[in-house]
């Protein structure tokens, strides 16, 4: 009997402690130069949530067009952002009695749009400064992952008929400076032997069209 009333304890004391408020930013997949790409923020919380508030780091190429509730998020009927350089601030919120009642799922979506010369890879787009505050204002602790983006660019020649348009490749060097145009090979190939020999040792963004497509690659340069 005494050691059932030890393991009610622990259960009573440890459970609480095991449940969280979550707030997580979604994996996005998209192309450079792509526009309206949904990015979802996801609230899982235990206790009526009456604000939210947060900072989204994006990167430099990436820019927030416009932000909507979806359904779970809409009792928080004021919604206000502003952005400071590569930061967006969210804020959420509602007077009593509206609040979001406990669960797990979408509350926002963030539509992002990448510049043409977005460089492809996995890139963190932490969620900093979290907030979240009950029906009576007070704060409730909050734990957050942040959103994946990834970044792909396009392949040359899905389709190897559509070679009307031109072939072409241009060279930036990091800081974005346009520093070579040319004419891809007949046939297209590796980069291989494209590159001018002039350009210095160094890293730079190479975008491609070719067949009505666009691709954007970084690249090495080490001349022997």
């Amino acid at each position: 009997m005494r050691r059932l009333f030890v393991w009610i304890l622990l259960w009573i004391w440890v459970l609480p402690l095991g449940a969280q408020n979550l707030l997580s930013g979604g994996e996005i997949s998209a192309s450079p130069g792509a526009t309206g790409i949904p990015l979802e923020i996801n609230l899982t919380n235990t206790a009526p949530v009456a604000g939210v508030q947060f900072d989204l780091v994006l990167i430099p190429e990436a820019v927030a067009d416009s932000l909507r509730q979806v359904e779970r998020g809409l009792p928080l009927n004021t919604l206000t952002f502003s952005r400071l350089g590569d930061t967006l601030r969210v804020i959420l919120f509602s007077f009593p009695p509206d609040s979001i009642l406990p669960g797990s799922g979408p509350i926002l979506r963030i539509f992002l749009t990448l510049a043409s010369a977005a460089p492809p890879g996995t890139f963190t787009l932490p969620l900093l400064h979290a907030a979240l505050s009950d029906p009576q204002g007070n704060n409730l602790p909050v734990n957050t992952v942040p959103a994946q983006l990834i970044i792909q660019g396009m392949a040359l020649h899905e389709n190897p008929s559509e070679d009307a348009a031109p072939r072409r490749i241009r060279i930036f060097d990091p800081s974005g400076r346009l520093r070579a145009c040319l004419d891809l090979p007949d046939p297209p190939s590796l980069l291989q032997g494209t590159l001018p020999a002039y350009l210095p040792n160094g890293i730079y963004w190479v975008e491609m069209h070719t067949g009505g497509r666009r691709e954007v690659r970084k690249v090495w340069i080490i001349h022997p």
